[in-house]
């Protein structure tokens, strides 16, 4: 009977230990296909005429469960100096309907914030209207195109920025300046020579940097790596990463190995490839620091070594 008792404690510690597993493995993973959306291109840059309209067709893509579905377009901000942004998804918002008349669905003809169903897998095509009315100012409009899926109280939102450059002739100024370039002054041989370069637009549309920073050794040859063509709209800073194979973003920083002098380093860009070229330097002086504790800690230790011995000696005579 006891063995029973004991068999039977098994069997239910075995059944918990399989619920468990399938709660916290199972459960998320088809959770987890309730919220899985996307859509297609995820940032669009539109340079139109006041009075004018124009199409950007969407591919939006429903890869949870079945459920209903809703788009509107909402404006954003630059939220920090990374590239994110601020969605202003509030309809208490006062902005938002300033530019309903901007807007509309032309495929399908629904209204925005209507729902319409999607079945798990589906893709849709949604065709938008773009019509800033004659009067607009001329300057940059950013916003956001929310696409919702609804499943059973559970919503998920994704979104396609919109830049829109509001011109008269197409060939808007901009400006910038270089808010920061900037690298150690001082730094150990065996280190990382890693450099800053922070970018503020100070125009009113976006542009994206043309350029490279140079560095030259005091021995060695001259380095040069690109400046990554990042966005930067209008009234934001943005630090700006390098750019490694055309497509890989990485940290900007002297690739070679540090030696002993000075490394003079060059920031040059333009916006968008044309006009005004903007320039700052930085100079780090490399010390082998790391070398001379090494080589002094094994004299140091050389010489204690040395003077017990000597004592030892001493003693012994």
């Amino acid at each position: 009977m006891t063995k029973q008792i004991q068999n039977s404690k098994f069997k239910i510690i075995i059944l918990f230990g399989y619920l468990v597993i399938w709660l916290f493995v199972y459960l998320p993973s088809a959770y987890a296909q309730d919220l899985s959306l996307s859509i297609s291109p995820p940032i669009v840059e539109i340079m139109i005429m006041p009075g004018k309209q124009t199409e950007q067709t969407f591919s939006i893509i429903n890869e949870g469960l079945d459920g209903y579905a809703s788009v509107k377009v909402v404006p954003f901000t630059p939220e920090d100096e990374e590239g994110s942004v601020n969605v202003i998804d509030n309809p208490n918002f006062p902005d938002p309907a300033r530019y309903e008349n901007w807007f509309a669905l032309t495929d399908p003809s629904v209204k925005f914030g209507d729902k319409f169903f999607i079945k798990q897998g589906e893709k849709k095509n949604i065709k938008l209207r773009i019509s800033p009315p004659a009067d607009t100012r001329e300057k940059d409009y950013y916003f956001t195109l929310l696409y919702e899926v609804n499943n059973q109280g559970t919503t998920a939102k994704i979104g396609a920025n919109l830049l829109i450059s509001v011109s008269k002739d197409g060939k808007p100024y901009k400006k910038a300046r270089i808010v920061e370039f900037s690298a150690p002054k001082l730094i150990d041989s065996l280190g990382k020579l890693n450099y800053t370069l922070r970018i503020e637009n100070t125009g009113q549309y976006f542009f994206k940097p043309t350029g490279t920073i140079g560095i030259n050794p005091l021995f060695g040859r001259k380095e040069i790596i690109k400046i990554a063509p990042v966005n930067i709209i209008s009234a934001a800073t943005r630090r700006v990463p390098c750019i490694k194979e055309e497509e890989l973003l990485i940290q900007c920083a002297y690739d070679k190995r540090v030696l002993i002098g000075f490394y003079k380093a060059t920031a040059s860009f333009t916006t968008d490839g044309e006009g005004k070229e903007f320039f700052a330097q930085a100079t780090t002086i490399a010390l082998p620091f790391s070398i001379v504790f090494a080589i002094t800690s094994v004299f140091l230790a050389y010489f204690l070594i040395n003077k017990k011995s000597t004592r030892e000696v001493d003693l012994a005579g």
